[in-house]
């Protein structure tokens, strides 16, 4: 998307299409941003990402996670075989994050894919309050929701 806007508001943005969609409405300084993520499983390296391959005829991230600056402390290091784990351990996370199970619903599992999925979105969140809004010291106030499926 090339024209300028005012408000981000997205939908169902598979794995790393809603952290470019945030640094997109960043650089617009839209003051208002809603997005529903989906599809978390898709930011690991080791899943392919038919999405990205589409965009860039590649299969190369343009994000690097964790983006937060307090998960890049608690997770990063300048040690190459540690940047390695911090990888392999943010997929792990990723991977388990990544659910639609209807079955699994009110589970013990479940809990816990929530939990991993509330750590990712987190860290984005984070990262988004890191960003000013344009040329001014103010930065985003953001609420990380929970969406319940209908009951069927």
């Amino acid at each position: 998307f090339v024209q300028g806007f005012d408000m981000a508001i997205a939908l169902h943005l598979c794995g790393e299409a809603t952290d470019v969609c945030l640094r997109k409405a960043v650089a617009n300084a839209a003051p208002a941003i809603v997005v529903a993520p989906c599809c978390v499983g898709k930011l690991s390296q080791k899943a392919f990402n038919p999405d990205i391959f589409n965009a860039t005829g590649q299969n190369v991230s343009a994000v690097t996670y964790p983006q937060s600056s307090l998960f890049c402390q608690l997770v990063g290091s300048r040690c190459e075989m540690r940047q390695k784990q911090q990888q392999d351990d943010w997929d792990a996370l990723a991977k388990a994050a990544d659910y639609s199970n209807e079955q699994e619903f009110g589970t013990n599992r479940n809990s816990t894919r929530r939990i991993a999925k509330a750590l990712l979105e987190t860290d984005r969140r984070l990262f988004l309050e890191e960003q000013t809004l344009g040329n001014s010291s103010v930065g985003y106030k953001t609420a990380l929701m929970r969406m319940d499926p209908p009951e069927v």
